[in-house]
């Protein structure tokens, strides 16, 4: 019986590593780096896997986006970590998901970031994507109750990148 414990608890361990190395965009960035852009309230994380389609590509293959989301229900915010491990080209498809329109870009090097708000917008904000190390990487942050800056996108960004 104690065998069986042993062997059921060392591949429970094994399946929590495979699980966390599953989601790597949650390691990217920590709730005290995104406390200081989101606002007061008790910071969510939540992890989802979606897959888009790929751009130009013959195949019908999808490609694994890791989403990570750190959220404040009571200021209404949220920061959000888009992640396509090894495959840069998947970069025009994180820049372009989930964008209606551009209010003001800026480029830093490899860096593309802009800002997307109005009064019609529920949830205003800024992005920044980049290629980073062979990986595609996109930082999000919205906000119903404040108008998000590329700066603090592009401060995001660039601490999630080197977590990679």
């Amino acid at each position: 019986m104690n065998a069986a414990r042993i062997a059921t608890v060392l591949f429970l361990l094994a399946a929590g590593s495979a699980f966390g190395a599953d989601k790597p965009a949650c390691d990217l960035l920590t709730r005290e780096q995104v406390a200081p852009v989101m606002g007061a309230g008790a910071i969510a994380t939540l992890y989802v896997r979606e897959e888009l389609p790929q751009r130009r590509a013959k195949t019908k293959e999808l490609t694994p986006v890791h989403i990570c989301s750190w959220l404040i229900k009571e200021a209404q915010s949220a920061v959000e970590v888009h992640l396509v491990v090894a495959l840069p080209e998947a970069l025009v498809a994180l820049s372009t998901h989930n964008k209606t329109r551009r209010d003001d870009e800026q480029d830093f090097g490899d860096v593309s970031c802009w800002s997307e708000g109005s009064q019609k917008l529920q949830f205003p904000n800024a992005a920044c994507a980049g290629t980073v190390k062979g990986n595609a990487l996109k930082v999000l942050f919205r906000s119903n109750t404040a108008m998000p800056t590329i700066q603090q996108a592009k401060s995001l960004f660039d601490q999630a990148a080197a977590g990679l």
